[in-house]
């Protein structure tokens, strides 16, 4: 990739009309111009190993769509100033690493809005980050309360009847609201 982005870099649903289903291995990687927000198309299913790896000290917001099942290793490492994550996808399996040596600038508000199939103990490293993640919802019940190399505080969240906003200010608030914190 090359180009200027200083607010939002979208990344195109199709390109020549064939869908854009996956994110490369080091598509991104070393690019370190990337701030504000970046909009993964609904399309994309795998983003790969080092996709975004040191080019999203920058970016703030990041919104991983529901078609996503998959994060590489180290995908998102280094994301320094990433404030605000939203995993959507169903059964999503994190990488060693994904999201590693994050958030140093404050915390990170994290939020799933479904189920997780695997998440490496290492994916968080070096992350301050509330968790919020659906109460009732198959794979939380083992996964709630790790740590995975972070320091991640978990709180659960009842579903609302309608879809979360994904407003990223409001992240807590998705679902119907945070219920209380698990231990």
């Amino acid at each position: 990739y090359s180009g200027a982005v200083d607010a939002v870099l979208s990344l195109p649903a199709s390109i020549n009309g064939i869908p854009v289903v996956a994110i490369g291995e080091g598509a991104f990687m070393g690019y370190d111009s990337l701030t504000g927000s970046v909009v993964i198309p609904a399309s994309v299913k795998r983003i790969g190993e080092s996709a975004f790896f040191g080019a999203c000290s920058g970016v703030t917001e990041l919104h991983i769509p529901a078609s996503c099942t998959s994060i590489g290793s180290k995908a998102f490492y280094g994301c320094a100033s990433l404030t605000n994550l939203v995993i959507s996808g169903e059964n999503v399996t994190i990488g060693s690493q994904a999201f590693a040596n994050g958030a140093f600038e404050s915390t990170m508000d994290i939020l799933f809005e479904n189920s997780v199939s695997s998440i490496d103990a290492t994916a968080f490293e070096a992350v301050t980050a509330t968790v919020h993640y659906p109460e009732n919802m198959s794979g939380w019940d083992t996964a709630a309360g790790q740590n995975y190399g972070g320091n991640l505080t978990w709180e659960a969240y009842t579903q609302g009847g309608e879809e979360c906003a994904h407003d990223y200010a409001e992240v807590a608030e998705c679902g119907g609201g945070v219920q209380g914190a698990e231990e």
